[in-house]
């Protein structure tokens, strides 16, 4: 339990040298201050990607038609691994 004692005896001190913490000390660079703006001369304007083919397909679908697609795809997804699992003698 001694230990446990000195762990306790670390936290009833009373420091204040956390109180008197500034990150302007910290920053080494006189021209940088913490909450500046930033300039907007050099940003460049953003434009959404246009959407390819995959894209306009599915978008363009139902959700039928999309649960029908997903089920065939796991549908010939799990016969072409049993058939390799077979094929390959680990499963027999």
């Amino acid at each position: 339990m001694s230990e446990f004692d000195d762990l306790r005896g670390l936290l009833d001190d009373d420091d204040d040298e956390f109180d008197d913490f500034s990150f302007d000390d910290v920053v080494v660079d006189d021209e940088f201050t913490y909450g500046q703006e930033i300039g907007a001369e050099n940003e460049v304007e953003i434009q959404p990607a246009k959407p390819g083919p995959i894209n306009q397909l599915i978008g363009s679908m139902t959700p039928q038609q999309r649960l029908f697609i997903a089920i065939m795809l796991f549908g010939n997804v799990a016969i072409l691994s049993a058939g390799i699992l077979l094929a390959t003698g680990r499963i027999g």
